[in-house]
């Protein structure tokens, strides 16, 4: 615990060692300046404006910017380049307008400025106002009411203007000079103008309807109109210039050359941002107020409690305190004493001879500081003594100091008293305002030290790990690896906690390490923990904690608490002190109860592609414009840096924006219905800002649902149609061809069975005129032979007659005994010869019956029975590409001598035979459609017909 140091250490050490006293520290509070460097176009600020969306738009010498706090849209002026502008004004439908020093009137289109008006005034700038869509100016002599909605505007002379009291809410206020009188002009929220009185050389500030003259811009001349009082605010620097008046919260803000001074209700006045030229002052919806300079670029101040101390103008290397005083020690080796009471900083110099001390150690109940860096040093009223140790660490006991060194663990009390635990295990090692004692436990390096004083137990973390020493214990205790990156070890409440980099904060209880205050410890990266006023404190990478017990506070960018470069730190009741190397942050621990506003999503114009259309929520989109371009700002003015923006499409996976990503680009969607979520993250939290869009993309109407059913239906009552009534045509046609087909079968066999019926009688005729003859020859033997061979070939016809088909054996049979009577008929002038090829088997091929014997009838008939003698007939079966060939060759008198002599007796009778014959092949090829039959007329070389070739083709 700390202890109450005397005042006579401080009191020596300035009579002794001598010092250097600074009146007062530079105190103001603590900003984060925002210049070209961050990505302002221009530092020269001449006005700040923050919209309605929360949007912070800044005129400058380069023209007109906007900013939320991270990223900066600069507004190209197509119609006058780069002019400088001021007076940025805003309508009630969110309309920006601004106006340059030509009196030029410009409007924010899109990522353009649009010039809107000129209002010309011989007397040089005029400022002017917005009271809802009506744009107030003076020109000329006259005002002029520009109607931003539907473009007119009206005026009215100044000269015309009546003198009245001032109206109790003003719209407007300009200056008019006229017979080198300078007149008050106003205009009320009728729009009705009126003047007010004259003042010389007398500038005016018109800020949220109050009215300030200003004579000469000095400080001391002011008059806030509306309330017809004067202000007075005296300045520290002479010849201090006024450049703006604004109100803000009831407090009058006057904006200098000198900084800002700030007059409250009861009439006190603040002085803040000395030293720097102040153009304006806005305040943001999150209470943070942004100061813009004419030189220096922009000040953001997150909160005004929140103050930094200049106490050295050396950097500072680490800090603690002790009661009333902050003890703070630089770079060069300087000890600095800051008392909190008096707010004077006491610089103690020649202290010790090291450079960059790194612990500074206070002690009032020894009267004791220690200085620890490469050597240490005692100081104690008039002694200063150097000790033969490296402090590493320290912890306060009862009556002393626990330190841990680069030699193991060394004890500095008062008075020479040990804890009874400790005597046999310790060694006295120096005196020097005090007793030094060397604890004997061990002698490793010890990179920190912690005591839990009602358990009589000490933690050490050496190299070899985390060390425990109790009353009980001669040596210590080597406690279990806790698997971290550690940085630091504390004692809190009876508890020792580690302190990682990897695993947050551990507890030890006493068997193993578990996350500590009941697993309620925020995620981070730890470095550092003190105990103050019962409360921990832990430095974590980007935010100091305070626990109290129960609940964790956080102080962190949103306070405009910055703890990258914390060296050190001390709370001392509500007061919060850090040191952030050039100057000391002071802000009141209860600064972390008030809630804060979080990041603000704000949409801005979206677009469809390609016609550029402008996107609403819940819009219907064609599926010809389905490339979308989201645009938006994340307003966050102490913590800009530290935002970013997340989004998901239908509830999918999130996709993180970079920090600086102000829009969104989605091509070629797909016909469907979108839900777009914003999420906004601020030190990679996510805040619960979540700002949605909902569109649908329509598909093309060939693609819709209903356009497919039709068209399905139509297609199937098509189909089904055209189905039908191909169907019932083949059905028809089915039954025709079924029928016809049925009709020409019978009609076929009735036509062969008529032509068997037809050639059987013939050749029975002629059978029984040959009979006949023998009779009448009285040839009995040839008669009987005739007779025999004519019973079985009729026999053989009858039985092939009733048959469609018949085998090659049972016709080479019949035409075998046809032959024969035909021989015998001719008295054996005639001959024949039937020849088979071996390959063919003759009991199984299959040929139509009664096919070969009308060709055969007609080689005799037409072609042998004409020639004398010598008549040869010779049929020829042979197998000739998978089909049977059939040749009935006769040496006859040909067709053509025979065709001669029918002729004759054709007129006669007709051939009955031949007909026959002809109809019968037709039949026949129509249900064979393989039978092929060629005749073949042959000659001698003179040319004289010597017989006929038939051949017939059929398919085995």
């Amino acid at each position: 615990m700390y202890r109450r140091w005397l005042h006579t250490i401080i009191n020596f050490f300035i009579l002794v060692l001598g010092f250097s006293v600074k009146p007062f520290a530079q105190s103001e509070p603590n900003y984060i300046q925002i210049t070209r460097q961050q990505g302002l176009q221009s530092n020269q600020i001449y006005a700040t404006h923050i919209a309605k969306n929360g949007l912070l738009y800044i005129a400058h010498s380069k023209g007109l910017s906007s900013f939320d706090g991270s990223v900066f849209k600069n507004y190209y002026n197509h119609y006058l380049p780069f002019t400088e502008v001021s007076n940025i004004m805003e309508t009630d439908d969110g309309t920006i307008l601004c106006k340059a020093f030509n009196n030029n009137v410009f409007k924010v289109d899109h990522d353009t400025l649009k010039h809107l008006k000129w209002f010309p005034n011989p007397m040089g700038f005029s400022p002017s106002s917005v009271y809802q869509n009506t744009l107030i100016a003076m020109s000329n002599d006259s005002i002029v009411f520009y109607n931003t909605i539907n473009n007119t505007q009206r005026s009215i002379s100044i000269k015309s203007l009546k003198k009245t009291v001032l109206p109790k809410k003003v719209v407007f206020g300009g200056l008019y000079y006229h017979d080198k009188i300078t007149s008050l002009v106003v205009v009320d929220s009728t729009l009705q103008g009126y003047l007010w009185f004259g003042n010389t050389s007398s500038n005016l500030h018109f800020s949220a309807g109050q009215l300030f003259l200003n004579e000469e811009k000095k400080m001391d001349r002011m008059i806030h109109v509306n309330k017809q009082k004067p202000i007075s605010i005296p300045s520290v620097k002479k010849n201090t210039i006024v450049n703006y008046v604004a109100t803000i919260d009831n407090a009058i803000w006057v904006c200098t050359t000198n900084g800002l001074y700030r007059q409250n209700e009861n009439g006190s006045i603040e002085q803040i941002l000395s030293k720097h030229n102040v153009s304006n002052i806005v305040c943001a919806q999150d209470q943070t107020y942004i100061v813009s300079t004419l030189d220096e670029g922009l000040f953001i101040i997150p909160d005004l409690r929140v103050d930094r101390l200049q106490i050295s103008s050396e950097t500072l290397t680490n800090l603690t305190g002790n009661q009333q005083n902050l003890l703070a020690t630089t770079e060069s080796g300087q000890l600095i004493n800051y008392n909190l009471t008096t707010k004077r900083p006491i610089t103690l110099t020649e202290l010790i001879a090291s450079k960059k001390p790194i612990k500074i150690i206070v002690d009032s109940g020894t009267n004791t500081i220690i200085l620890s860096g490469e050597q240490s040093y005692f100081l104690k009223q008039n002694q200063v003594a150097q000790l033969p140790i490296v402090i590493k660490d320290y912890c306060y006991t009862k009556n002393g100091i626990l330190l841990a060194t680069n030699g193991g663990l060394y004890y500095y009390t008062k008075e020479n008293k040990l804890p009874s635990w400790w005597m046999k295990h310790s060694v006295l090692v120096q005196r020097a305002g005090g007793y030094l004692y060397k604890l004997s436990y061990f002698s490793l390096p010890v990179f920190s030290v912690k005591i839990d004083e009602p358990n009589h137990t000490i933690f050490c973390n050496t190299y070899d790990g985390i060390l425990q020493i109790t009353a009980n214990d001669s040596l210590p205790q080597l406690l279990p690896e806790p698997f971290c990156v550690l940085s630091e070890m504390i004692v809190y409440d009876n508890h020792v906690l580690l302190l990682t980099k990897d695993k947050g904060i551990l507890e030890w209880n006493g068997k193993s390490y578990n996350p500590a205050c009941n697993n309620t410890v925020p995620k981070g990266i730890f470095y550092r923990a003190e105990v103050f006023n019962k409360q921990l404190w832990v430095l974590a990478e980007d935010a100091l904690y305070r626990y109290d017990g129960t609940h964790w506070n956080r102080y962190d960018h949103r306070y405009g608490i910055e703890t990258n470069d914390i060296q050190g730190f001390y709370a001392i009741g509500e007061d919060v002190y850090l040191n952030n190397q050039k100057h000391i942050i002071h802000f009141p621990a209860s600064i972390a109860t008030q809630k804060k506003l979080a990041p603000q999503f704000i949409w801005m114009p979206c677009y469809s592609e390609p016609n550029h259309e402008l996107l609403r929520n819940n819009q219907q989109l064609s599926f010809r414009n389905n490339s979308l371009l989201f645009a938006f700002n994340v307003i966050s003015y102490r913590n800009g840096r530290n935002t970013h923006v997340a989004y998901s499409i239908n509830d999918e996976a999130l996709i993180h924006l970079p920090f600086n990503a102000r829009q969104v680009q989605l091509n070629h969607l797909n016909p469907n219905e979108y839900n777009l979520k914003f999420y906004v993250y601020e030190d990679n939290r996510q805040t619960g800002v979540v700002s949605s869009f909902h569109f649908t993309i329509h598909p093309p109407f060939y693609k819709t649902w209903w356009f497919t059913t039709i068209l399905l239906v139509l297609v199937a009552a098509i189909i089904g149609m055209i189905s039908r009534r191909i169907l019932f045509r083949w059905k028809k046609e089915a039954r025709l061809i079924q029928g016809k087909l049925i009709l020409e079968r019978e009609l076929d066999k009735s036509i062969l069975s008529s032509i068997k019926a037809q050639m059987n009688p013939h050749f029975l005729f002629n059978a029984l005129n040959t009979i006949q003859s023998y009779i009448y020859m009285n040839d009995k033997k040839n008669a009987s032979v005739y007779i025999s061979k004519f019973s079985d070939l009729t026999r053989s016809i009858l039985d092939m007659s009733n048959r469609e088909s018949i085998t090659l054996e049972e016709e080479i049979r019949s035409l075998t005994l046809y032959l024969d009577l035909e021989k015998m008929r001719f008295e054996d002038s005639f001959d024949y010869h039937i020849h088979l090829d071996e390959s063919i088997k003759a009991e199984i091929v299959r040929l139509p019956s009664m096919l070969i014997q009308p060709y055969v009838e007609n080689a005799i008939k037409h072609g042998l029975l004409h020639k004398k003698n010598n008549r040869r007939l010779r049929i020829t079966f042979k197998k000739k590409d998978a089909q049977l060939e059939i040749q009935i060759d006769d040496n006859g008198i040909g067709r053509k001598r025979s065709s001669e002599l029918n002729e004759i007796k054709q007129r006669q009778h007709k051939s009955f035979a031949m007909d026959a014959n002809k109809k019968r092949l037709e039949i026949l090829k129509t249900n064979f459609k393989q039978i092929n039959f060629e005749i073949i007329d042959k000659h001698s070389d003179l040319g004289e017909p010597t017989g006929t070739l038939v051949i017939i083709r059929l398919p085995l």
